[in-house]
């Protein structure tokens, strides 16, 4: 999910800003860094960041930006549909957490 969300994040602000093809390995690459980071050292945070920072930015964007060719409404589903997917996960680790036990995603 970290590279799909990355690259989404690329792609607005290649739409609104015109920052270069660069950028998508750089993103794409930092997501990736967030998940083997996450897999030595059990420290969420940079995961969480590279998860949900993009969103609140693309947001941002969305506002002092609105003209674009990719409408709004398509990015703000596919935001939905990742947010939806996000949240069985939370409850899951919750959930695991409180029994003791490894379950789906953990």
């Amino acid at each position: 999910m970290t590279v799909g969300m990355m690259s989404l994040f690329w792609l607005v602000l290649e739409e609104r800003l015109s920052v270069g093809l660069p950028l998508l390995f750089c993103l794409v690459g930092a997501g990736v860094a967030s998940v083997v980071y996450w897999s030595f050292t059990d420290d969420l945070r940079f995961y969480t960041l590279v998860q949900f920072y993009p969103i609140l930015c693309i947001l941002l964007l969305f506002i002092m930006r609105p003209e674009g060719y990719i409408e709004q409404r398509r990015i703000l589903q596919v935001i939905s549909w990742f947010l939806a997917a996000k949240l069985p996960e939370a409850c899951d680790k919750v959930r695991s957490f409180q029994s003791g036990s490894f379950t789906g995603v953990t």
